[in-house]
């Protein structure tokens, strides 16, 4: 993981925009959402 906390541009953008409107859920296999503090919906 970067300095910052993200491994990608994708994740960064992702985050950023999410936070704005205050979305705190998502559906999702990427673990960096949850590392971040993002309630990850199982897709299963």
């Amino acid at each position: 993981m970067s300095r910052a906390g993200f491994n990608t541009v994708t994740d960064a953008t992702c985050f950023a925009v999410m936070r704005r409107p205050a979305i705190q859920r998502a559906s999702t296999l990427d673990r960096n959402f949850k590392q971040y503090g993002v309630d990850v919906i199982p897709l299963d």
